[in-house]
């Protein structure tokens, strides 16, 4: 398998935690070590404290481990291959495992299945669907060209275990999924373009649910979808498609450690801790602020704004939210995540003939 990872690709994450100890750059690094004659201590290169090396607490621990690491050009070497090991024959095995032990324990066989669907990741834009994970995604996922993340394993991991017993492999809506209008990727540079990047998976799954509270079908209404996770993204969706999002990566409203973060910041704030009142209203703000931006985009005709993820359990805090912009449009609520649901269904309207599977 091809290497994962590499140290320019993480270098920025390295600079991130630096930072947090007062030092601004690798170099910065390097100048201190040396100052203290100190580059050239043996030091170890691993993934996970002690304690998260158990099969059953993560497996972080399965990843390769670099001792006795001296001088920085042997550190940073080590580094680029631990990265890389999560995504080993080991680590591998262990996902695959894993996933084989649970359907084990449910009672089935793989072969008792139809299809096998991942959830897509990082991969190239593509639009909504449903697509069977071919040879190119498997390219992809080894070489990560457009970034790491964890949900990139998805539908590799599909395809291997579809492979065994000689069933499809697909993966659904991918973080990607880009229908932007042509306008909307316009920066004020004329070499960069803005990246649709957005919880798609969960955006369609609830467009639909949302338009089917409507008595209308998905492809009828003019929706605002407020995805209010760990992380958050509001997208304006247009009879069926998601024509702008603000990027969850590079624009938009902050976001959430996690969605059950939530609750202790209320709770800090009737204890009357003062910044954490104004991390909540700024987050208010600046979600309303999207939400507003999406309406602009759908010429402010909008069938409804809707709520989901984690964030939208909280009545209180969509109360807020709905301060600011209830005037545009009725508000549905529709807490949690349906990726799990989201992914079943694109399978099934493969397997039952509603439509084709897309080709990556």
């Amino acid at each position: 398998m091809a290497l994962f990872e590499s140290y320019e690709r993480r270098v920025d994450k390295i600079n991130a935690v630096l930072a947090e100890y007062g030092i601004n750059s690798i170099e910065e690094c390097r100048a201190i070590c040396k100052e203290n004659e100190d580059d050239m201590t043996p030091v170890a290169v691993r993934s996970s404290a002690a304690g998260e090396d158990s099969r059953k607490k993560a497996f972080a621990g399965l990843q390769d481990t670099f001792l006795n690491m001296v001088g920085e050009d042997h550190v940073a070497e080590a580094y680029s291959w631990d990265c890389a090991s999560a995504y080993n024959l080991r680590s591998m095995t262990y996902r695959r495992e894993a996933i084989l032990s649970a359907i084990t324990s449910a009672g089935y066989r793989l072969s008792d299945f139809d299809a096998v669907c991942g959830r897509g990741g990082l991969y190239r834009a593509i639009p909504s669907g449903t697509y069977a994970v071919n040879d190119r995604v498997m390219r992809d996922v080894e070489a990560a060209p457009y970034g790491e993340h964890p949900s990139n394993l998805g539908a590799y991991l599909a395809k291997q275990l579809g492979d065994t017993v000689g069933i499809p492999a697909f993966f659904v809506d991918p973080v990607c999924v880009d229908e932007m209008t042509e306008v909307a990727h316009y920066t004020g540079f004329a070499e960069f373009r803005r990246r649709c990047l957005f919880h798609a998976l969960n955006h369609k799954s609830i467009g639909r649910k949302a338009a089917q509270q409507l008595g209308r079908t998905y492809e009828e209404v003019n929706l605002i979808v407020c995805h209010l996770g760990g992380g958050v993204s509001v997208g304006a969706h247009q009879h069926g498609r998601v024509v702008d999002v603000c990027n969850v990566k590079d624009e938009g409203a902050m976001g959430m450690d996690r969605g059950g973060g939530l609750p202790v910041n209320q709770l800090r704030m009737a204890e009357g801790d003062q910044q954490a009142a104004a991390a909540y209203e700024a987050l208010v703000y600046q979600l309303a602020k999207d939400i507003g931006t999406m309406a602009a985009v759908l010429h402010f005709n909008v069938d409804a704004i809707v709520y989901t993820g984690g964030m939208a359990y909280e009545q209180s805090f969509c109360d807020d939210i709905t301060a600011y912009v209830g005037r545009l449009a009725p508000v549905l609520r529709l807490p949690g995540e349906e990726e799990m649901r989201s992914l079943a269904e694109g399978a099934l309207r493969v397997l039952r003939g509603q439509q084709e599977a897309g080709q990556y």
